[in-house]
């Protein structure tokens, strides 16, 4: 297991900011944690009802992998309340707690049961222990604090804490963890009232505890240990006055749209000629009368209609700026994904390119746009999608090229590879060897080898790439040979069409045949889409073909666009602005531009 992958084990959310209003003496319902056993399992859970709408709860059980859900609360005729969570691998969880949930009592005893898809109990439940648990932002204090993780190899995980406590014994807390996708994850705490020390405990996948000391340099920090899978760490968090704000509670970034929304949305849903269903949202601004209209090219690999990432949530933070400015969108999920139909897993980049112009197509029969300045933006996997898509498909009159790919698949993939091992720090002498067998396998793939030739030189990779990090001091003897012995089992990802069409799709054949005015964009700390290699060879390709291309490299932003410190993708997640705002405007500006001269 890497070392990012000891911390924690759980990388999903789902979350709606609770209001812990338990401080009143008689509540509704209050919030109640306990530990159960489950098929012989111990299994914590947290259960908040307070501030939560009528018939809603919000169920944390980590250790059932659920980490966080709604639930539906409803009342009986005894008083008694059940409250029903959904599962990934059962139809449900039944919790069932008695008239004392409501009466303000600390503590009760109830049931928990699963039910099956025909909805039957299975009697693999039991008797439940109730304690009430007191959310931190309900507490007399709080302590917002962060820290960061190092492990061995220099690799970095920022944690945050919202601490809650009395200034007596009773404590509680938040865990956020940006990078796994933990956001105010629950915590149960105790404090000396003598020395202040505060003793948390949860369980994200494995258990997971804090011991945390009042620093004695900084006031409102603390020195602590962390310990989970047996393995101890020490840290320091010091004060962060953000984590208190509603950003954190909810995991909402600060660019995620707000009300009031000058503009209008409508739910589509769009047939393509294969059968599948591409559904989606349609942005329109308040008056503006038949507006240019943007669709939305996600980038690699299934993503939904806003390109959720890591928290982010840039499509949709980049339509409601546009929105804002006078100019229409749509967004869809991927084939396969959210409310669309079909199997992404069988389509290659050309085919859903076949996905856009299908869109298009759509829009062109709309009255309430402008269906002669219809504008792609594509993002990485997209910017290469929407030249496909453009040269198919004259109706598309501008397109915007973010992090787009100017050369082939396997340039891509070798040239990121190199990118992001020198940011994790690889020295040349290592990968050297790492690329060499990195650039024989994608020759391999582009001269048509045998299955079991691509699969002895996807093994050879892997192998030279284990002994790389451990030369470099990133594994231990022991970690590298349990890597050596599990690679019987690693998949041929290399194999797979999508990923062959990929490392073989050189873009200058569509580029040069790309003949509406393009956007080009991208940033100098990219790991992904590189901008040295790849801005100069779309600007090359488009304008070899007698195109129109205008080119933005903007310093210091990465992959998404962020402003960043080395452009890892593992500071996707830490950073709070999800798209920099003078690239919203640069589009913005673009898209009006080559409109207006078009009138």
């Amino acid at each position: 297991m890497s070392s990012l992958g000891v911390i924690f084990v759980l990388i999903a959310t789902l979350f709606q900011a609770p209001v812990d209003d338990s401080l009143d003496p008689i509540p509704t319902l209050r919030n109640w944690t306990g530990e159960m056993l489950v098929d012989g399992v111990p299994t914590f859970f947290v259960i908040e009802s307070n501030g939560q709408p009528d018939g809603v709860s919000l169920v944390t059980m980590p250790s059932m992998r659920l980490v966080r859900a709604e639930a539906t609360r409803t009342v009986q005729a005894d008083g008694s309340t059940i409250i029903e969570v959904p599962f990934m691998d059962q139809a449900s969880g039944l919790f069932t707690l008695g008239p004392w949930a409501s009466t303000g009592v600390d503590q009760g005893e109830g049931s928990y049961d699963i039910i099956d898809f025909d909805d039957v109990p299975t009697n693999r439940g039991g008797v439940v222990q109730f304690d009430h648990w007191r959310a931190p932002e309900s507490m007399p204090r709080q302590d917002p604090v962060s820290g960061v993780l190092t492990f061995p190899g220099g690799q970095r995980v920022r944690i945050d804490l919202l601490i809650g406590h009395d200034g007596d014994s009773a404590a509680s807390a938040r865990l956020g963890v940006r990078i796994q996708q933990i956001i105010a994850f629950p915590c149960l705490g105790t404090r000396s009232s003598e020395t202040g020390a505060i003793s948390l405990v949860t369980n994200v996948g494995t258990p997971l505890t804090f011991e945390l000391t009042p620093s004695e340099t900084q006031l409102g920090g603390y020195t602590a240990s962390m310990v989970q899978n047996g393995m101890t760490f020490e840290m320091e968090f010091t004060p962060n006055d953000a984590i208190g704000q509603a950003d954190f509670l909810t995991g909402e970034r600060p660019q995620t749209p707000r009300p009031p929304f000058p503009y209008e949305t409508l739910e589509v849903r769009i047939p393509h000629q294969d059968g599948h269903v591409l559904a989606g949202e349609l942005m329109l601004p308040q008056g503006v009368a038949r507006p240019p209209v943007v669709v939305f090219i996600t980038g690699s690999g299934p993503q939904d209609r806003d390109e959720t990432l890591m928290g982010h949530q840039p499509f949709l933070v980049i339509a409601d700026h546009l929105a804002r400015n006078g100019i229409a969108s749509l967004r869809c999920d991927d084939r396969g994904v959210g409310d669309s139909t079909g199997d992404f897993s069988e389509g290659l980049t050309v085919d859903f390119a076949t996905d856009v112009t299908t869109q298009v197509e759509w829009l062109a029969t709309r009255q309430d746009i402008d269906s002669s300045a219809i504008v792609l933006v594509g993002h990485s996997e997209g910017g290469l999608i929407a030249p496909i898509a453009a040269v198919s498909d004259r109706r598309i009159a501008f397109i915007v090229l973010m992090a787009g790919t100017g050369v082939d698949g396997a340039e891509i993939l070798s040239s990121q590879t190199r990118r992001i091992s020198e940011v994790q720090g690889y020295s040349e002498e290592t990968l050297v060897p790492m690329m060499a067998a990195h650039r024989a396998l994608m020759t391999l793939v582009q001269d048509g080898a045998s299955d079991n030739d691509i699969k002895d030189g996807y093994r050879t990779l892997l192998e030279v790439q284990l002994q790389a990090a451990h030369d470099e001091g990133f594994m231990d003897d022991g970690q590298l040979a349990e890597g050596l012995e599990s690679l019987d089992d690693a998949a041929p990802v290399f194999l797979t069409p999508w990923m062959r069409a990929f490392i073989e799709l050189d873009p200058d054949e569509y580029l040069r045949r790309v003949q509406c005015p393009v956007l080009a964009l991208n940033g100098s700390n990219d790991v992904q889409v590189i901008m040295e290699l790849n801005l100069p060879a779309i600007e090359r390709s488009i304008l070899e073909g007698g195109g129109r291309v205008t080119t933005i490299s903007y310093p210091g932003l990465n992959h998404l666009f962020q402003k960043s410190d080395t452009g890892a993708i593992s500071e996707y997640a830490e950073i709070d602005t999800t798209f920099e705002p003078v690239v919203l405007d640069d589009i913005t500006r673009w898209i009006k531009g080559v409109v207006a001269d078009k009138e």
